[in-house]
């Protein structure tokens, strides 16, 4: 599983893309890709 922030500015379709064509022929060729998008958190470090 992969977390992945909103605001990481990660493609996260072409993430994908490269994790399955990468892992072709090699010991993770039957890995499944599991994305988590994480939402962005924002406090206030004077009243949190």
């Amino acid at each position: 599983m992969v977390k992945i922030g909103v605001m990481s500015g990660i493609e996260a379709h072409l993430f994908k893309i490269a994790f399955n064509t990468f892992k072709e022929k090699t010991i993770c060729d039957s890995a499944e890709f599991i994305m988590n998008i994480q939402n962005l958190t924002i406090e206030c470090l004077e009243c949190s």
